[in-house]
């Protein structure tokens, strides 16, 4: 019976996930997958599918990088002095006593990955041309482990400022003692 049930498992697993998908459903899916002259994103917000040409993507991409007061374009990836200086500083931690090994070995990555720009469609501003919201995914890049090792040690301080707020609920809350206005389903 075990193997059996082995069986089985390897068999559905070679195939991929179970799938609610009709046959034809799944066909449509597989062409969109295969369709380059598109893109599909997530919306920013509202969590619904964007499908975009290819060509109005890289456009909006490259409206996005030309804004000069966010973004600076250069010749050279600056990662090895990044890399050079942060171990410089973590090792001086180090030696001074401020870090101990295990921290040391954190908060320097020796293979981090290139951070990644990619935008979110704002379809809320308009639904034939969005504007995107650009994103830089950091993860695993050389500072995301200094980022969460600093965030460790400011989360207990960020609590007790007099401007955190916990959630939406919260803000609601205080909105309503300060105006008198009741929350009816969430709003004011």
């Amino acid at each position: 019976m075990v193997l059996d049930d082995l069986k089985n498992l390897t068999e559905t697993t070679s195939r991929g996930p179970p799938t609610n998908l009709s046959k034809y459903q799944n066909r449509a899916l597989q062409n969109l997958k295969k369709n380059r002259n598109i893109v599909i994103k997530s919306a920013d917000k509202g969590g619904r599918v964007v499908i975009m040409n290819k060509d109005f993507h890289l456009t909006e991409s490259l409206k996005i990088l030309s804004d000069t007061e966010y973004y600076k374009r250069i010749e050279e990836d600056p990662t090895p002095i990044f890399k050079k200086t942060l171990q410089e500083l973590v090792d001086s931690g180090y030696h001074s006593r401020i870090l101990d090994k295990k921290e040391k070995f954190f908060l320097y990555n020796q293979h981090p990955t290139v951070a990644r720009f990619y935008f979110l469609p704002k379809i809320h501003k308009s639904f034939t041309c969005p504007p995107g919201s650009p994103i830089i995914s950091g993860i695993n890049s050389l500072t995301s482990n200094l980022s969460a090792y600093v965030d460790k040690f400011l989360q207990k301080h960020v609590l007790l400022l007099p401007s955190y707020l916990r959630t939406n609920l919260t803000l609601l809350t205080s909105l309503r003692q300060l105006t008198g206005v009741p929350i009816i389903f969430g709003f004011l």
